[in-house]
């Protein structure tokens, strides 16, 4: 074996090598990259959580019967701390794509809603109903984040 076939071998060797390594970082760094994409829907998920949560909060506040109002409670009032719940949900880009299902949820919540401050249905919307649909929703938010973690 010649001096040139040697070092061919080796060049060859050396260059199959730096292939591999190459090949191992590219894959770690797509699992990072999938990763971050994971955390951060997990974020957004928790994030509008919060806002659910303050949500379902205002709407327990509004009374079943809205001829039996207590004194000194305007139901404006409440809904008007109500809709910018809706508002930072339904603007959130998380509730896209596998969570269409969720933003549907939200939505009928929200005409739900409407129709209550309308007062236009017969018989009257009960709160109580836009309240199970928020609690649905965080349902499957806390299912999603499961799956997110690998528990489900």
């Amino acid at each position: 074996m010649t001096a040139d076939s040697i070092i061919t071998i080796l060049g060859a060797i050396i260059t199959v090598a730096g292939a591999r390594f190459t090949i191992s970082e590219a894959r770690k760094a797509k699992n990072y990259s999938e990763q971050i994409k994971v955390d951060v829907e997990k974020v957004s998920l928790m994030r509008i959580t919060e806002s659910f949560y303050r949500c379902q909060e205002e709407v327990r506040k509004l009374p079943r019967d809205q001829t039996k109002i207590p004194r000194g409670f305007k139901i404006a009032d409440a809904l008007d701390r109500i809709w910018p719940h809706f508002d930072q949900i339904l603007s959130s880009h998380v509730l896209s794509g596998d969570n269409t299902s969720i933003r549907q949820i939200v939505i009928e919540a929200q005409g739900l809603l409407r129709k209550y401050e309308t007062n236009s249905t017969q018989p009257a919307i009960d709160p109580y109903n836009v309240q199970c649909l928020i609690q649905q929703a965080l349902s499957e938010i806390n299912s999603k984040l499961f799956k997110l973690d690998g528990k489900a």
